[in-house]
């Protein structure tokens, strides 16, 4: 009987050593990621600054939103061009009866619009204007796309941090059964406190296979978000949720400053709409000579279109719409984003509050619960039962603060990605 409460208790012992501590706490500092990479050329085990590089170097979705910059500044280039001259080459020769035209005659003419009514300055200054539009929305896709994979990057950390509670806890019923097996063998126990570790065993190691379950998950699903196939990350690193920045002025979000370049873009399109109404005079400069009794006559002429019926109205009036629309959305972009920020933060500060109450008040005393369910159990005092239940709630414990550790660092997500400038590319 001795000498198998030592045994239990060398097990509780070893158990408590080993437990790992509350995932709040920075961990051990990590292994160098860099110097090993999968078959993709990604690291195997990533960093949260190294998952944002990542997605801002690797992400599909920010390339196809850089793409939109290249096409807008090609607009810039051919915005103000001159349109290219015509020239147009005629012979008339009398078939039958009266020669009046001397032979053959021959006319060349070379025609030249050109725009007087400011058009060339206005296009230009639309087309900046998009361009300018255009980066503000690459740099607000980005700041999402670094949110979106923050979140992923959290996900599959916490995915990762449970599966390693139930690993602990499995190997901690593991070395229990041991003991409460050797008991029973030596007549102390009933085969009921085998059966009964048994069982919690099995329960442990089915909620184990969903956890590594979604361990896989949560990694498909980073690898997915920075377009990297057949990537299986793994996240290292601490569910800390670092202190919040500084808050940013609303102007400079890249999501405000994408709704105002997006208006201006349409004021501007809306001169362009007005001078584009004027006719654009058509300048013709021609010669024209005979072949009998040779002849050589010059010609200069000008023409333009008379804006008798339409005026430009439909493309000033759809403009003026655009615009109107553009302002409604820059304004709603501007309160939401004050409001979201404002929330972001208030949350932030009640899932850490959350946090802090819960380490504070549970799981810091989950060690003396421990120890006196084990002291009673080896004692004689207590069941397996009570056992079993003051690890139930160990792991209970744990893995619910995981959940409010996550829900913090999300938060903290949030309120980043409002928080954050961005950075315009190309």
């Amino acid at each position: 009987m001795k000498r198998s409460c030592l045994l239990f208790a060398l097990a509780a012992a070893t158990h408590l050593a080993a437990a790992p501590s509350a995932l709040g706490a920075p961990p051990a500092a990590p292994p160098p990621v860099a110097a090993a990479a999968g078959p993709s050329g990604a690291p195997d085990e990533v960093t949260l600054d190294q998952v944002v590089a990542l997605v801002r170097r690797r992400s599909p979705r920010l390339a196809a939103q850089r793409a939109e910059i290249d096409i807008a500044a090609a607009e810039v280039v051919g915005a103000d061009l001159y349109p290219n001259p015509a020239i147009s080459y005629g012979v008339t020769r009398t078939l039958d009866g009266e020669d009046t035209v001397n032979g053959t005659t021959h006319e060349v003419t070379v025609q030249q619009p050109i725009p007087v009514a400011g058009q060339l300055g206005a296009r230009r200054s639309a087309a900046e204007h998009a361009l300018a539009a255009a980066r503000a929305r690459a740099a607000a896709s980005e700041v999402d796309a670094v949110r979106d994979a923050r979140a992923l990057f959290v996900a599959l950390l916490a995915a990762q941090a449970r599966a390693g509670v139930l690993e602990a806890a499995r190997a901690d019923l593991d070395r229990v059964g041991q003991v409460v097996e050797g008991r029973a063998q030596g007549g102390m126990m009933s085969r009921y406190d085998t059966l009964r570790i048994e069982v919690e065993r099995a329960s442990v190691a089915a909620q184990l296979d969903a956890a590594r379950a979604e361990v896989e998950d949560a990694s498909g699903r980073l690898a997915v978000h920075l377009g990297i196939p057949g990537w299986r990350p793994r996240a290292v690193g601490a569910l800390d949720a670092s202190p919040a920045p500084p808050p940013v002025a609303v102007a400079a979000l890249p999501s405000v400053r994408a709704a105002r370049g997006d208006e201006a873009a349409a004021l501007a399109a809306i001169d362009v709409a007005e001078r584009e109404r004027w006719p654009i005079p058509n300048v013709g400069v021609g010669a024209l000579w005979t072949t009998r009794g040779y002849s050589f006559s010059g010609s200069l002429g000008v023409s333009l279109d008379l804006p008798l019926f339409d005026r430009g109205q439909g493309a000033i009036a759809r403009a003026k719409a655009a615009a109107r629309a553009a302002a409604a959305a820059r304004e709603a972009v501007e309160n939401e984003t004050a409001r979201d920020a404002e929330r972001a933060r208030a949350l932030l500060a009640l899932r850490r509050r959350t946090l802090q109450a819960f380490q504070r008040d549970v799981v810091a005393r989950l060690p003396a619960l421990r120890e006196m369910a084990e002291d009673a159990y080896t004692s004689g005092r207590g069941s397996i039962l009570d056992l079993l239940d003051t690890l139930r709630t160990h792991i209970e414990a744990r893995l619910v603060e995981i959940e409010h550790q996550q829900s913090a660092m999300l938060a903290a997500v949030d309120v980043l990605a409002l928080s954050e400038p961005g950075a315009a590319r190309r």
